[in-house]
């Protein structure tokens, strides 16, 4: 029976992978951070089912000791990892750079990246064994930087790297590592439905020193926080959830898995958008709420009236003017084909 490890399984993504793979007769270890997800599942896949095997394991991918403790309990019922799916992550601070959470980041970090590491190292000499597969999920914002979720964003790079890094290392043991790039889906523990972005900003704005909170001003919290939430229910955010964990069974158990799944109408468009240069990124996400969201986004109370401009056109982008005279013959183009197509036709 193969076997499969998996974090971050309390709920949303991991919790869906679980079932797919009990359902197709898979021995699964199902990481969870709480005592009552361990009950749950042992309560929601039992053994002797004519399907595969759970067995719940308690795990804090932020602490070494909890993650050893964890791979003991593997080792003691399999001498093998067919896969393993680092999952477990958090999303719990968000808004303009100058807010951002110290604490709140290196939080972040423990359990996005460093947790996935260390998992990793504590069962890769069963996933050498098995000649298997390691799993990472990262995020459309692995690949396509955001505007306020700097912090978070920064993990998800170091995910997109951490792994591209250790692909390499241990293609010689016939193991491979592949990357799942979930775009937003609403309705997972990680956005908590918007709370997190309602809740967690405003908690920072609040924290801020006075001199901060006046210089941005209660406006541009109030567009900070609306252009966030409403991106998670925008024309680009995703309502079947499956399509992840699907992605991820795909990676675990097709001949001929991808590097990367990237999940989600938002993240194949943030992915084809990250090879426009960096001043037509910039200027895409300036309209991108007025545009998908409807929103007129206050700017920071005190910033100076020509800032944004200023900084704007310090940056050396000789590719605006290769971009504007394309658009040019574009256009001329166009023009000539209506105006042949007027007089021939």
């Amino acid at each position: 029976m193969p076997s499969f490890y998996i974090t971050g399984c309390d709920s949303g993504f991991g919790r869906d992978l679980v079932s797919r793979l009990y359902e197709k007769g898979h021995q699964v270890f199902a990481g969870c951070l709480l005592k009552q997800s361990i009950d749950d599942i042992e309560k929601k896949f039992p053994p002797g089912q004519g399907k595969g095997r759970v067995v719940a394991i308690l795990l804090d991918v932020t602490d070494e000791a909890s993650v050893y403790k964890a791979a003991e309990t593997i080792k003691g019922l399999t001498d093998r990892l067919d896969g393993l799916v680092n999952n477990a992550g958090i999303l719990i601070d968000a808004g303009p750079a100058e807010w951002s959470s110290t604490a709140l980041f290196r939080k972040m970090l423990e359990v996005n990246v460093i947790g996935m590491s260390s998992v990793m190292k504590s069962v890769v000499d069963l996933i050498r064994q098995a000649q298997g597969r390691i799993v990472n999920v990262a995020s459309l914002a692995g690949g396509f930087a955001f505007p306020c979720l700097g912090t978070y964003v920064a993990t998800k790079y170091a995910v997109e790297g951490y792994s591209d890094s250790i692909r390499q290392d241990l293609h010689p043991w016939g193991v491979t590592v592949h990357v799942v790039e979930p775009g937003i889906f609403p309705m997972t523990g990680l956005y908590s439905a918007g709370a997190t972005f309602k809740d967690a900003v405003t908690k920072r704005y609040a924290e801020l020193p006075e001199g901060v909170q006046k210089a941005y001003g209660e406006g541009h919290l109030h567009s900070v926080r609306e252009a966030l939430t409403g991106s998670l229910y925008g024309v680009l955010s995703n309502k079947d959830r499956s399509k992840v964990s699907e992605a991820m069974e795909h990676a675990l158990l097709s001949p001929s898995p991808k590097y990367r799944y990237r999940v989600g109408i938002d993240s194949k468009a943030m992915y084809l958008l990250s090879f426009l240069p960096e001043w037509l990124r910039d200027t895409v996400f300036e309209l991108l709420p007025k545009w998908v969201l409807g929103l007129d986004v206050a700017p920071p109370a005190h910033a100076p009236k020509d800032g944004l401009s200023i900084a704007k056109s310090r940056y050396h982008a000789p590719t605006k003017r290769v971009f504007m005279v394309a658009i040019l013959l574009l256009l001329s183009s166009l023009l000539l084909w209506a105006v042949l197509r007027v007089v021939w036709f």
